[in-house]
């Protein structure tokens, strides 16, 4: 892999390097280990168990950092008529996060779970073509660059980084990774199955915009879901270097607008807020 004009060697089956428990990392730490953290992520996000759904279940579905604890709250806040949450986070207890659904960890089947409420709620970040089908859909689609920003302080706290992987460094190995790259064609096959019965099709911003309008005229104050501490913002995304902006608006221009028509995101909602309106 090459950064910066540097070749980067990885090893993701060695043990630890010395130099983890240092205060700062060089460009080529930063980038070893955060690659190495990366993988075991992956590699735990793949042990799923076989999950059938029930007709009645919905599964929230996103990119990460696109909404999901925002939405599954709202859903479960729907299913309790608003009672206040007694948890800090819905995982994975209250609402079970399928991609780890296998993980020796958590020792949950999600076909036999008994949930606090029903319907059931399971989230994930799968696509469309590889979720589980069966049950009812809620497909989340967040600004690219915003979401890569949000991942930022959200993995430096996961992984322990501990703020000695640059911003920079973060979002130039992420997009490499074909990070925004394979969320934005994971939006294609959404938005070919965005009027399907089962698949209810959102955007972020929208509902950030009108969190009401999903329901109805006069909801309760408590519906309006809660997203996580310092989470939730739009436009974080401007902040990012602008050669991994660029890089985005390439990849919208290659992915979307090449498939779809769509300049950008921006036109994506107008048209779909005008199908909505015809319906």
């Amino acid at each position: 892999m090459t950064m910066d004009g540097q070749d980067i060697q990885f090893a993701d089956t060695l043990p630890p390097p010395e130099y983890v428990k240092a205060p700062t990392w060089t460009f080529e730490q930063q980038v070893q280990e955060l690659t190495r953290r990366l993988m075991v992520v992956n590699v735990t996000l793949k042990k799923q168990l076989s999950f059938s759904p029930r007709p009645t279940d919905v599964i929230v579905a996103t990119s990460p950092k696109s909404g999901t604890t925002w939405v599954t709250h709202i859903c479960h806040q729907i299913r309790t008529k608003g009672a206040e949450p007694d948890f800090e986070n819905q995982m994975p207890d209250v609402i079970v996060f399928l991609d780890m659904g296998g993980h020796p960890e958590l020792n949950i089947d999600p076909n036999t779970m008994v949930q606090p409420a029903e319907p059931r709620i399971y989230f994930t970040h799968h696509t469309y073509e590889t979720i589980p089908k069966g049950g009812k859909l809620i497909y989340c689609f967040r600004d690219q660059k915003d979401a890569l920003y949000s991942s930022y302080p959200f993995l430096d706290s996961i992984l322990a980084l501990k703020g000695r992987v640059s911003l920079s460094v973060f979002s130039e190995l992420l997009t490499n990774l074909h990070w925004t790259a394979d969320n934005l064609r994971g939006l294609l096959g959404w938005w070919e199955h965005r009027h399907d019965e089962d698949v209810l099709f959102l955007f972020f911003d929208d509902l950030k915009e009108d969190p009401y309008e999903m329901y109805g005229d006069d909801p309760p104050s408590e519906f309006i879901g809660r997203v996580r501490k310092d989470g939730g913002r739009s436009g974080g995304g401007q902040k990012l270097p602008r050669e991994v902006q660029e890089r985005i608006d390439l990849e919208w221009y290659d992915i979307i607008t090449a498939k779809l028509g769509f300049r950008d995101l921006k036109e994506m909602r107008a048209t779909w807020k005008k199908e909505m309106d015809t319906l």
